[in-house]
């Protein structure tokens, strides 16, 4: 008897699920005896590795973003950064649409997204500004990435007349918004913070506005796609924060101590516990106002995470009484604030909230501000206390978060014998 993984050679290929392809017992196949033949992998993921790999640049990109908060911390690099978040978050977000139901079949689409991901890079160094990428070559870079977002929906097909309006409305708003950064590359560089702000007011009111109403109201989202391709991009995000601390250790800064590190690890995996132990993982509002609440609470999880991972490794790795260490306090608990409130907005917006979880979550980052500012500007906590203090204080949000999270049942099981 041949045997076939877990099927043996008397089931008949009638019994098997139907893929669309050709029954297996019409294949040729060469065996040699006593040796057991293993099937073709079959599952068909909702996310590609081509779309991983995308997911990776956006990521490279934020933490360049996160390198120039550790340089410069202070209120006006993280505003502007928060903005240049919010403008790759919005290409991102479209980039993830275009994978769903209209996404282009034609071959050139991959290379024209291939073509868009070292331009995000690029445009990331350039909103550096002490940096060595000149600001012509980061409007440049713009400029491209709008480009290959013109033509991606240039060249993805519509089922309908609604699609194709929506395709039409956001592939000329980035028409203009590539016509514009190639026209603030080649003007004083006085000019570059208007052209940049009508570029970013240009981009995301289109792709949020018209365009995603566009989507929602001709149901054309798929939610199992859109969530696993949300919840991917969080886990790298959060991820990044331990590894920045992992790293800054390995290169000998400061004096590594293993409370501290433990301490860092904690807080970040508290963060993964309050997203991923919940109901909003994979969850897609329907309505356009709450997919909208939606996307703003990610985005503000998005902004959140770089300043985390420089703020713990700050406080990880630093000497005791560093000048930057009260400055540190702040750069985590102002992040664990944007976290926490960036997951309360997110559970408001999913279809049936549980109530109790968002108040669970803005409360936390009340105590999370609190304890921020008496380690900042009292004696009462020091910076290697806060590190310990902000642990604790994110593991008891988790466990209260869980404690408020009531399990459901899969729809249509039922206990056994019933």
């Amino acid at each position: 008897e041949i045997t076939y993984g877990d099927w043996s050679s008397d089931v008949c290929s009638s019994d098997l699920p139907d893929r669309g392809e050709a029954p297996l017992a019409s294949a040729p196949v060469t065996t040699t005896p006593g040796v057991p033949l293993r099937l073709p992998h079959q599952h068909e993921p909702n996310v590609s590795w081509f779309e991983l790999f995308y997911d990776l640049v956006f990521v490279a990109a934020t933490l360049e973003f996160g390198g120039q908060l550790a340089k410069h911390p202070n209120w006006t690099t993280a505003g502007w950064l928060a903005m240049c978040s919010g403008l790759l978050f919005t290409v991102w977000f479209l980039t993830v649409l275009l994978a769903e139901a209209d996404s282009p079949r034609h071959r050139i689409a991959y290379p024209i997204v291939v073509i868009q991901m070292p331009a995000i890079l690029v445009a990331a160094l350039a909103s550096n500004r002490s940096g060595g990428v000149k600001d012509w070559h980061g409007f440049v870079a713009m400029a491209v990435v709008f480009a290959t977002v013109t033509a991606l929906f240039w060249l993805a097909p519509a089922s309908n007349e609604v699609a194709a309006r929506a395709n039409r409305t956001l592939r000329n708003g980035f028409a203009l918004a590539t016509t514009v950064s190639l026209a603030s590359a080649f003007t004083p560089k006085s000019w570059n913070p208007v052209g940049f702000a009508v570029v970013l007011v240009l981009v995301i009111g289109v792709a949020l506005g018209p365009y995603l109403s566009m989507r929602v109201r001709s149901g054309a989202i798929r939610d199992e796609h859109l969530g696993e391709r949300m919840g991917q991009l969080v886990l790298i995000l959060l991820g990044e924060s331990f590894l920045k601390v992992a790293l800054a250790v390995a290169k000998g800064h400061g004096r590594p101590e293993y409370v501290l590190l433990g301490a860092a690890f904690f807080t970040v995996f508290s963060m993964w516990a309050l997203y991923f132990n919940s109901a909003i993982t994979g969850l897609v509002p329907h309505s356009i106002a709450r997919i909208r609440t939606w996307l703003l609470g990610h985005l503000v999880v998005g902004v959140g995470a770089p300043g985390l991972a420089v703020g713990i490794t700050y406080l990880t790795v630093l000497e005791p009484h560093s000048e930057l260490a009260d400055t540190a306090t702040l750069l985590v608990s102002i992040p664990l604030l944007l976290i926490l409130v960036g997951f309360a907005v997110v559970e408001f917006a999913v279809p049936a909230p549980q109530r109790a979880v968002p108040r669970v979550r803005v409360g936390g980052a009340v105590i999370v501000a609190a304890v921020g500012w008496v380690a900042a500007y009292g004696p009462v906590i020091g910076p290697d206390t806060f590190v310990v203090v902000a642990a604790g204080v994110s593991l008891a949000i988790a466990g209260a978060d869980h404690l408020v999270t009531r399990p459901t049942e899969p729809p249509g099981l039922t206990e056994a014998g019933a």
